[in-house]
C-alpha cells in the first residue's frame, strides 16, 4: 500500500508527500500452495530496499495481518523492479498494467505475499450539456498569475465551496486546503498524516472523499491535507498537486498568463526542447549540470514551482562540491522549512540545451539538519514555458520574456520597503523638530 511520509518543502509553505513506498503484510497461513507456485526470496529482516527503476526506497515487513501491494508509477517505457532483503533480491521487468506476485518466507516462518500492480490515477471528469464524460480528448484552459513570491497561481473551488486562488505546486505531491478555508467549502479534517522540516515532525489533518474543480474539470474522491503556513496576504486557500495532473499533460505558458491541461502531448511550437524527466517520491526530476571554473557535477533537482527562490541544496552536496566557494557570495537567508542557507551567484547552471548565469543559488550551511530534498524554484522556472508530460517521462521548456529580468524580487522589494520607511521615518522626524522649534521661538515685538 502507499505510505505517507513527510515531505518538507522550503520557502513559506509545507505539504506532504504520497510515496509509492510498501508496506508487507504478511500471513502464516498462505500455505504450500502459495510457496510453490509463487517465485519466493528470504528474509530475516523486516527492512527491504526497493529499486523501482532508477529510484531505490525502504519498505517494512508487517507481519500477521493481510497480503498488502506494492503500487507503481505506470509509464511508457518498462523496467526493473527489485526487492532487496537481508539475503536476498528478486526483480521483475515489468510493462505498463502487468502485475506480478511474490512471496517473501520471513525467518524461515512467515510467508508475506506482495502483489505489484500499477497505481490508480484520480481521473477528471467534464460536465457539459448535463451530461458528465471522462476528460479524454478535451484541453482546458484556465487564467495563470504569477505573484510577488515568483509563484504560479490558479482558480479553484473545492466541494460546493467558493472559487478560490490555488497555489499550482508541481513540487507537491498530493492537493491540501488552508485551515481557515476549509470550513467554507465542507472539508472537515477526520484524519492526520505527519509532515516534517528542519524544525522536526508535526501532525496535519486529512480530508477524504472531496471534490476539486478546476475551470470545466472535476475530479472526485480527492483525499485533502490541511496546509499551514500558505500566503493567504496574496490570496493563496490551498495547493493543487501532482496528484491531479499526472494523468494528463500539463502545460504552463506564463508568456501567454495561462494554465492549460491537455489529454496528451500536442505539437509544440517552435523554440521548445526535451529534457528527460524523473518522477522522484512522487514530484518531477530533471538533471541540472553546476558548473564553476574547471569543475562540474550533474544533480538531479526537484522541478519545484511552490518554491519562490532559484534552487537549493542541501549542504552535504554543497560541500562534496566545494559550492560554497564557487561564486560571488549574495547575502544569507533563513527559512523557516529548510534552516539557514548562504546565497552565491553560481557561474553556470545547465539543463538541457539552456545555460543561466550568476544565479543566486541556497546553499544550505553546516550545522543545521540536511534539507532532503534539492530543488529549482520557480524564481529561475517562470523564466521558461514548459509541458510535462507525466507518461513519456520528458518536460519541455522554451525561455520566456522573464528570462533575463532580475531575481529574488521579494528580497528586492522587502529591502525597498524597509529603507522607504526608515526614510519615511527620518523625514517625518525632521518634520516633527521644525515644527516644534518654530513653536518655542520667541516671536519678535
Amino acid at each position: 500500500m502507499e505510505s505517507m511520509r513527510p515531505k518538507t518543502k522550503a520557502g513559506s509553505h509545507a505539504t506532504i508527500a504520497v510515496i509509492a513506498l510498501i508496506t508487507f503484510h504478511s500471513s502464516s497461513s498462505l500455505g504450500e500452495t502459495i510457496t510453490n507456485s509463487l517465485p519466493s526470496i528470504e528474509a530475516n529482516s523486516l527492512s527491504v530496499l526497493v529499486e523501482d527503476g532508477a529510484i531505490s526506497q525502504r519498505g517494512t515487513l508487517v507481519p500477521n495481518a493481510k497480503p498488502d501491494r506494492y503500487q507503481y508509477r505506470r509509464s511508457k517505457e518498462p523496467r526493473n523492479i527489485t526487492f532487496k532483503t537481508d539475503l536476498e533480491s528478486i526483480s521483475f521487468r515489468v510493462k505498463e498494467s502487468e502485475v506480478h506476485e511474490f512471496v517473501v518466507l520471513l525467518n524461515n516462518t512467515q510467508h508475506c505475499l506482495l502483489k505489484i500492480e500499477p497505481r490508480r490515477f484520480l481521473r477528471a471528469h467534464i460536465k457539459q450539456a448535463g451530461l458528465t464524460n471522462s476528460a479524454t480528448n478535451i484541453v482546458v484552459a484556465i487564467p495563470l498569475s504569477t505573484r510577488l513570491n515568483n509563484k504560479p497561481y490558479i482558480s479553484a473551488r473545492i466541494n460546493d465551496g467558493p472559487e478560490q486562488g490555488f497555489l499550482l505546486d508541481i513540487g507537491a505531491t498530493g492537493s491540501g486546503i488552508a485551515a481557515k478555508s476549509a470550513a467554507k467549502s465542507g472539508v472537515r479534517f477526520g484524519g492526520s498524516a505527519k509532515m516534517g522540516s528542519v524544525e522536526g515532525t508535526k501532525s496535519i489533518g486529512m480530508s477524504s472523499g472531496n471534490s476539486v474543480h478546476i475551470g470545466s474539470l472535476t475530479w472526485t474522491n480527492v483525499p485533502l491535507f490541511e496546509q499551514r503556513g500558505g500566503n493567504t496576504f496574496l490570496g493563496e486557500h490551498g495547493i493543487i498537486g501532482n496528484n491531479l495532473l499526472e494523468n494528463q499533460v500539463i502545460e504552463l505558458n506564463y508568456t501567454e498568463s495561462v494554465f492549460r491541461i491537455h489529454p496528451s502531448i500536442p505539437k509544440l511550437p517552435a523554440g521548445f526542447s526535451k529534457l528527460p524527466m524523473r518522477m522522484i517520491h512522487g514530484v518531477p526530476h530533471i538533471p541540472v549540470e553546476f558548473i564553476a571554473a574547471d569543475k562540474s557535477f550533474t544533480q538531479w533537482m526537484m522541478f519545484d514551482t511552490g518554491y519562490e527562490n532559484t534552487a537549493l541544496l542541501n549542504h552535504r552536496t554543497a560541500s562534496k562540491h566545494e559550492m560554497y566557494q564557487a561564486g560571488s557570495k549574495l547575502g544569507d537567508r533563513n527559512g523557516r522549512q529548510n534552516g539557514k542557507t548562504e546565497i552565491v551567484a553560481f557561474p553556470r547552471l545547465k539543463f538541457g540545451d539552456h545555460i543561466i548565469t550568476n544565479a543566486p543559488v541556497d546553499l544550505q550551511l553546516p550545522g543545521v539538519k540536511p534539507y532532503p530534498l534539492e530543488l529549482l524554484g520557480n524564481d529561475l522556472l517562470k523564466r521558461f514555458d514548459c509541458f510535462i508530460d507525466y507518461y513519456d517521462e520528458a518536460i519541455y521548456l522554451r525561455p520566456n520574456f522573464l528570462l533575463h529580468g532580475p531575481y529574488d524580487r521579494a528580497r528586492s522589494l522587502g529591502r525597498f520597503v524597509l529603507w522607504s520607511a526608515i526614510s519615511a521615518a527620518a523625514v517625518g522626524l525632521v518634520i516633527v523638530w521644525y515644527w516644534r522649534k518654530s513653536r518655542i521661538l520667541p516671536t519678535s515685538p
